[in-house]
């Protein structure tokens, strides 16, 4: 890790790191990003597996964790958590309706095709 530090200016990571800082402020302090799952998991995550080759990237989320340690993730207000039950909900519904279309669509299908052979097919 050091070695990839080295080769940009002191001035230049710091510029960097300040700029990271702000950015995950603004992003932990949005409406609809701050209540993400997997970005709680990313601000919050306590080890990562360096077992798996990832210990490069396990100094860079120590670094971000403690970076982001300042940063307090809100609980959802009670509209947002009603609204997104309502959408759930409203999801698996248009879900069974998509699926009573598809095999109404099916069925007029094969009688389509049914009523097709008997007109084609010479009368006998």
């Amino acid at each position: 890790m050091k070695g990839v530090v080295d080769r940009f200016s002191e001035e230049f990571v710091e510029t960097r790191m300040k700029a990271l800082d702000k950015f995950l402020k603004r992003v932990a302090d949005h409406p609809v990003l701050s209540f993400n799952p997997h970005l709680n998991t990313f601000l919050t995550v306590k080890d990562l597996n360096k077992r798996q080759g990832l210990a490069l990237l396990s100094k860079v989320g120590e670094s971000v964790k403690h970076a982001a340690g300042g940063y307090k993730l809100r609980a959802r207000p009670a509209e947002f958590a009603a609204m997104g039950e309502y959408l759930d909900v409203f999801n698996q519904k248009l879900g069974t309706i998509d699926r009573i279309a598809q095999r109404i669509l099916k069925e007029q299908s094969g009688t389509r095709a049914i009523l097709l052979r008997e007109a084609v097919s010479p009368a006998g």
